[in-house]
């Protein structure tokens, strides 16, 4: 087996024996539950083996398979990755107060190692995962043109978007009928609407639909399929497989777009420049110098660019399917709005209370970033959380753990939203103390969503325009999928022109 000379055959023996104790040891070291004694127990077992977890965690039904954990297992379990991860370090977090908890901690951070796929996506680092200046700088960049501060340029950019793309999608005349594929327009609406606003770039119709078919193939290959099987990853081998190198064009055809987009805005004045707050200030002169040039640079813009339309998009549609199955509150939508002015522009619009819970309501059943994140528990933190037999005792959650906090199951939560898997506006009219400190979409600390108040005044702004002028019915209704965020792809409405 292991030839005839004797100096080979002791060669081969010895390489297999020390492979195999090698293996054992490993087993012994990271395969077993820890043997430290801690005051209180570690958090129950997932129940759900190496296979499953890992094919599960790389499933398009991510989302689903969460909130099955965290209803029949409990709201912090321990998640089996063992022999990818040594054993008590992943756990499921989806009790509220624990999950805020860890994310408001200032020295919780992302593990770089769980983050690295978005580099693939981004066709270079981009600043998800990074910490210092490196992380600071576009998240300041990102605040200061998203803010309270640019909100009548922010609205003047949105209403804009929402007149050309009614006039180029929807009826002008009552009773004029129009039926759209909503996922797929509300990205383009929403690619439209970020290019203005952070980038002051129009983007054409040809670009957002060439950005929202690029970004799918993207995000599929990068955050899917590359991870449930690791040789995709490989430079090389991975390119024996067609979508692995259609996916790398993508990536690289998409950096070219958003090269263009910057070079654009170099070309204008000085005081053009400085009208566009975020991109000015990303491209501040010297700012990356020290963190990787220009190339870091657009694979920021990048991640700006993807995380502000492949989320928001998805929401407005979410909410309009929603509105369609429930027609009463539809009609009420519209009412409110007709009633508080006649201006269709008017800021009055988004200040409707209706709306206002509507797309907070949405936000909680369709939380679109529903994988969540991961987070290192700086600090070891004693909770109480599910016994996994039905009852609660305390707990303890181990420093330098990873604690994956997902939105989908946390809000979901029947111990604090009753009739959790039904869409309710009317829940937040009188919302509990406990709704509150679950309601987080965008998560919450430090590391939150930079974008969220772009997000909710794209949200409220688009879909008051929708609304108040069109009557939407539910055509054909696809199953929602999870891809780095939750997808709503083929589902047909028809607007219908009124007044």
């Amino acid at each position: 087996m292991f030839g005839e000379d004797p100096a080979t055959r002791l060669w081969a023996v010895s390489s297999v024996a020390a492979f195999l104790l090698a293996a054992l040891s490993y087993f012994f070291l990271f395969g077993q539950r820890s043997k430290k004694k801690y005051k209180y127990p570690l958090p129950p077992r997932s129940g759900y083996g190496f296979l499953e977890t890992f094919q599960n965690f790389n499933s398009t039904k991510l989302h689903e398979w969460t909130l099955e954990v965290a209803r029949t297992r409990g709201r912090i379990v321990e998640m089996n990755l063992w022999p990818l991860l040594p054993r008590d370090t992943l756990y499921a977090v989806t009790d509220p107060v624990v999950a805020r908890k860890i994310l408001e901690n200032p020295q919780s951070v992302k593990p770089r190692e769980l983050y690295s796929f978005f580099d693939g996506m981004m066709g270079g680092v981009c600043f998800i995962s990074e910490e210092g200046e490196r992380y600071k700088h576009p998240r300041k960049s990102t605040l200061m043109g998203i803010s309270h501060a640019n909100m009548d340029d922010m609205l003047a950019n949105m209403h804009a978007v929402m007149d050309k793309w009614i006039q180029g999608n929807l009826g002008s005349k009552k009773g004029e009928v129009a039926c759209v594929d909503i996922g797929f327009e509300m990205q383009k609406a929403t690619i439209h609407s970020i290019g203005l606003i952070a980038f002051g770039y129009d983007f054409s119709t040809a670009e957002q639909e060439f950005t929202s078919n690029a970004l799918a193939k993207i995000t599929y290959e990068f955050g899917i399929a590359s991870e449930k099987n690791p040789l995709r990853k490989h430079p090389i081998i991975g390119l024996l497989w067609a979508d692995k190198r259609e996916a790398i064009r993508c990536v690289e055809d998409v950096r070219c777009l958003v090269r263009k987009v910057l070079q654009a805005h170099r070309s204008k004045s000085l005081e053009e420049q400085k009208k566009v707050v975020t991109l000015n200030s990303l491209d501040a002169p010297g700012k990356y110098d020290a963190i990787g040039g220009e190339e870091s640079l657009l694979s920021d813009m990048i991640l700006l660019y993807a995380a502000g339309f492949d989320t928001t998009g998805y929401t407005i549609s979410y909410a309009l399917v929603e509105l369609c199955k429930n027609k009463d509150i539809q009609t009420q939508l519209r009412k409110e709005l007709l009633d508080a002015t006649q201006d269709p522009k008017d800021k009055k619009l988004i200040g409707s209370p209706l709306l206002k819970r509507v797309v907070k309501e949405t936000l909680r059943l369709w939380p679109v970033a529903a994988g969540g994140g991961v987070r290192i528990v700086p600090d070891k933190m004693i909770v109480t959380s599910d016994d996994g037999k039905g009852g609660k005792r305390l707990m303890t959650l181990p420093k330098g753990s990873w604690a994956h906090v997902a939105p989908y199951p946390l809000l979901r939560d029947d111990e604090v939203f009753d009739r959790p898997d039904e869409w309710l506006p009317s829940r937040w009219e009188n919302a509990t103390d406990d709704m509150k400190t679950a309601f987080m979409p965008f998560m919450v600390g430090r590391r939150s969503c930079p974008g969220q108040l772009l997000a909710m005044s794209e949200s409220e702004v688009f879909l008051a325009r929708l609304v108040r002028d069109y009557e939407w019915t539910l055509i054909e209704e696809t199953i929602p999928e999870w891809s780095v965020t939750l997808k709503i792809k083929g589902t047909i409405l028809q607007a219908t022109k009124i007044g």
